[in-house]
Parts: C-alpha cells; structure tokens; sequence
C-alpha cells in the first residue's frame, strides 16, 4: 500500500503487511462517508498518539474512497493527518485481512498474528480502553515486566 501524502496523493513510500512484521500494528479501516468511522476518530487519534509512544504503529487505511476526500477532510476536521494513511487501491489488503465492513480495526502482532479485531466498531476495538489495549500489545511482545500476569 503506498503511503498518503497529506494533501491525499500517493506518495513514494511502500508499506506491506510483510514489512510491518517484527512490530506490533492497529490498522484503521476509514472512509469519510462512515458515520460510525467520522465519530470515532477523535477516540482513535488521541488513542494512536499513547499507543505511538510505546512502539504500536498506527495506520489509517483508506476504504473505498479517494485518498483525496480522506485527505481533506482529516485537514478541515482535525487539522491534517495524525498518523499514516495507506491506499488500499482496489481494497486487496482489506480482501486479504477478511475486512467486509467499515469501521473496522485490526491490532496485528509481531509474529504478524491477528491479536483483535473489531468490526464495525463504534470505538478504538469497542470494549477496549487504551490501556487495556496497551497490555494487550505489551503481552504480545513479551513484556512481562509492564504486561503484568498477561502473558
């Protein structure tokens, strides 16, 4: 997937789910015509900035809309990107990772496991708060020592 610019073009920048692995990854699916998706993305971005300070990358992923639109509206609402956004041109990534609806978010491990998703999510992962969220990723990564007894 190549990596928005943030006046929506596609810039030169790669991402595959193959180079994610080793890190642990939330993956947004968003489109600017989701209600549910335009609701929660305050919940999201402030979440993204304390899941970024410990290690988790966050991407948006464009969902069937112009990267564009996305663009423009993440300027006029919420003063630019927040985090990456990635074109899934033709929704392969969305097919491969059995994402039928939005919003939908996947938090991936490092081993590239499935560690949660929600589908049609009204919040970040639904029942998630972002410090469950974190030991989740903490215990994923094998951080006893700040994951506590998850393991």
């Amino acid at each position: 997937m190549n990596v928005m610019a943030a006046d929506g073009s596609r810039t030169d920048s790669v991402v595959t789910l193959e180079g994610l692995r080793g890190e642990v990854v939330l993956l947004d699916f968003f489109a600017t015509w989701c209600v549910p998706c335009v609701e929660k993305y305050p919940e999201l971005r402030d979440g993204a900035a304390v899941l970024e300070r410990d290690g988790v990358r966050v991407h948006g992923v464009t969902h069937h809309e112009a990267p564009q639109i996305t663009a423009s509206w993440l300027a006029e609402h919420h003063g630019g990107l927040a985090f990456p956004f990635l074109v899934d041109r033709g929704g392969y990534v969305a097919e491969r990772l059995r994402v039928w609806g939005i919003p939908h978010v996947l938090l991936i491990g490092p081993d590239g496991e499935l560690l949660a998703r929600c589908a049609r999510c009204t919040t970040d992962l639904s029942h998630m708060t972002v410090p469950e969220l974190l030991e989740l990723v903490r215990g994923a990564r094998g951080d006893s020592s700040r994951a506590g007894s998850r393991r």
